[in-house]
């Protein structure tokens, strides 16, 4: 039972990383592909929440270090960004939703949206980078320890494709949308294979850094 249970989790996760890519070239695929990936995204978000259920039952007991706190505002503040773009893109929609008598408000609701993208891809990326090693334990598991040598350069090439996603990060001004100053994604006719070879280097960049950050408090509470 155990197995299916991580069997499933590991799944739906895989699920939502690739969609999460997908999502984020929305001018590529275009609006009603955007649409109906976008909804099995939000499917699958529910599915992620229900599977880890027992997550928010213990929300409430044991204490709370750093973190604890940290992880715990990252998740619920990950919960609201995605209903937030749930809401705002049921308002924007022109296929999958244009059945609702919604009329007005969709100027305001691609402002939220756009925000809430920009914002979710940062904290999806910052939560997986959190959990990480359990990830990387679980993958093990699945397909067997590999050795020592060969994770080593595995790390170093991860570490050299976060060099590139600093890179990539500039070259699609990601700042310039999380601080909304910017409402307007133009990928310079980028194809599908390269925009989502640069988002998937600046997810390795978060994740990495991430991770990092977090191993280095660990040992500090240690010591």
């Amino acid at each position: 039972m155990g197995r299916n249970k991580i069997s499933w989790k590991g799944m739906v996760d895989g699920a939502l990383f690739l969609l999460l890519l997908n999502q984020m070239g929305y001018v590529l695929t275009g609006q009603q592909h955007h649409e109906g990936t976008g909804t099995v995204m939000v499917l699958l978000v529910l599915c992620h929440n229900l599977l880890n259920r027992r997550w928010f039952g213990a929300v409430g007991k044991g204490k709370y270090n750093s973190r604890r706190l940290f992880g715990t505002a990252l998740n619920f503040l990950t919960i609201a960004l995605m209903s937030a773009l749930f809401i705002s893109g049921v308002i924007m929609s022109r296929y999958v939703f244009d059945f609702l008598p919604i009329r007005g408000g969709r100027a305001l609701a691609r402002r939220v949206h756009i925000l809430c993208a920009y914002w979710g891809f940062l904290l999806m990326a910052v939560h997986m980078g959190i959990h990480w090693d359990g990830m990387k334990r679980r993958m093990g598991n699945t397909f067997g320890k590999g050795e020592t040598e060969g994770k080593r350069m595995l790390s170093a090439v991860g570490w050299a494709v976060s060099v590139y996603g600093i890179y990539a990060f500039y070259r699609h001004e990601i700042l310039s949308f999380l601080w909304m100053k910017n409402e307007f994604a133009i990928f310079d006719q980028q194809s599908v294979f390269f925009f989502v070879m640069d988002y998937l280097a600046m997810i390795i960049l978060i994740v990495n850094v991430t991770n990092f950050i977090f191993n280095m408090k660990r040992k500090e509470h240690k010591a």
